[in-house]
């Protein structure tokens, strides 16, 4: 299965105390939206058993990263600098 990590891009000692930048809060926002809009885990576990009955190891649930998830790899084979794939899918 493929996934994209998240990552904090400020890291605090206490982020209690930590007030977020606008831009931060808005990708928050933004991010908190896109959960809430993502598929649900009922339908990735059918997209694993189905996987697991078809002897599949990678479970792309979401096709239209397929392309984002070949220019990472392209990128790492060529060993260059990642291309902003998010760029690519219009986000």
């Amino acid at each position: 299965m493929h996934l994209q990590g998240i990552l904090r891009k400020k890291l605090q000692n206490d982020p209690a105390k930590a007030k977020p930048s606008p831009e931060d809060s808005a990708r928050e926002q933004a991010f908190r939206q896109a959960l809430q809009a993502g598929m649900s885990p009922d339908k990735v576990a059918d997209y694993v058993f189905q996987a697991i009955r078809d002897e599949k190891f990678y479970i792309l649930t979401h096709p239209e990263w397929k392309h984002a998830v070949q220019t990472r790899m392209e990128d790492i084979f060529q060993e260059r600098n990642p291309t902003n794939v998010f760029a690519q899918l219009g986000g």
